[in-house]
């Protein structure tokens, strides 16, 4: 059975660093913030359109 290679330890942490601080990887706060800030315009946007069309169905 052939044995696995494996890296030095810490090449695969200094790696994923690397990439982070480059802007490759995205860093999963600013994912999850992101995705925060893009649901609640979402919800105040269907908010806004459930609004004006109870205002217009009133108006009728």
């Amino acid at each position: 059975m052939p044995q696995r290679r494996t890296p030095p330890d810490g090449d695969a942490e200094s790696t994923a660093r690397t990439a982070r601080g480059s802007g490759a990887v995205p860093d999963p706060q600013e994912v999850a913030r992101r995705y925060h800030d893009l649901f609640a315009e979402n919800v105040e946007r269907i908010a806004a359109r459930r609004t004006r069309g109870a205002d217009e169905a009133r108006d009728d």
